[in-house]
């Protein structure tokens, strides 16, 4: 079983076990300035409790660059819980550059959040959200050939 992620306040996910793709997008924030830590516990809730057992590989979007501090210390905080959680339950913890997944899915290693959220709509996938539709491109950048 492979889990696909997009980190952040809002992340998406995508699960994939046999031939399915189970996916989503999860808020853990409801306003930016709430307690800064209950959003890592919730997002540590979330990996061991609601995921399915038996995920073999996690890969996460690796963002090399953030538009502020307050979303570098989210995604850095995220990626902490991510890994360690990893570590604890013997997962392989796999980062794929965003610039590669966007242009594997749209052509352009630059693409906006709308034009994901386009790319995934005509590939026939119904998004709630560009965290969604990176977690999609993400989950087939490492299950399609050429990704």
């Amino acid at each position: 079983m492979i889990l696909a992620l997009d980190l952040g306040n809002t992340f998406g996910f995508a699960i994939k076990q046999s031939a399915s793709i189970h996916s989503g997008s999860k808020t853990l924030v409801d306003k930016p300035k709430s307690n800064p830590g209950k959003k890592f516990m919730l997002f540590n809730s979330w990996l061991t409790y609601d995921l399915p057992k038996g995920i073999k590989i996690v890969y996460f979007e690796d963002v090399k660059r953030h538009n502020s501090l307050y979303s570098a210390r989210a995604y850095c905080g995220y990626l902490a819980i991510l890994q360690a959680w990893c570590e604890k339950n013997s997962i392989d913890c796999v980062g794929i550059g965003v610039g590669q997944i966007k242009k594997f899915w749209t052509g352009n290693g630059r693409a906006s959040k709308e034009m994901m959220i386009r790319e995934a709509t005509r590939r026939g996938f119904d998004v709630i959200d560009d965290n969604h539709a990176d977690a999609f491109a993400l989950m087939h950048y490492v299950i399609m050939p050429g990704g």
